[in-house]
């Protein structure tokens, strides 16, 4: 069976489309969708982007040293008593106008 150019053409144009359709859907997790067992599993750079994107997520200025060392001594203390599946999003009172 002979498939002709315009038939293939519009197979890969499908399947592109699909594809550009799908990829942006596998990075939908937030930072806060993130797992305590996760955040330890990860090296230390990767757990700075996810505490930076934590903030972010949460509206706060993310290199005010004040703000980055809060959320990481909340999420620290929370892992360590909330180890395994525990989100880092409960691990701080976002509502708190302190750390």
């Amino acid at each position: 069976m002979t498939v002709s150019t315009s038939t293939r053409s519009r197979r890969l144009a499908a399947c592109l489309m699909l594809a550009v359709g799908v990829l942006p859907l596998a990075g939908c997790s937030s930072a806060g969708d993130t797992t305590c067992s996760e955040f330890y599993d990860m090296n230390s750079d990767e757990r700075i982007d996810v505490l930076k994107d934590l903030l972010r997520e949460h509206d706060l200025v993310v290199y005010d040293p004040v703000n980055l060392s809060g959320v990481t001594k909340a999420v620290l203390g929370y892992c360590t008593s909330n180890p395994g599946s525990a989100t880092l999003e409960d691990a701080v009172d976002w509502d708190s106008s302190y750390w």
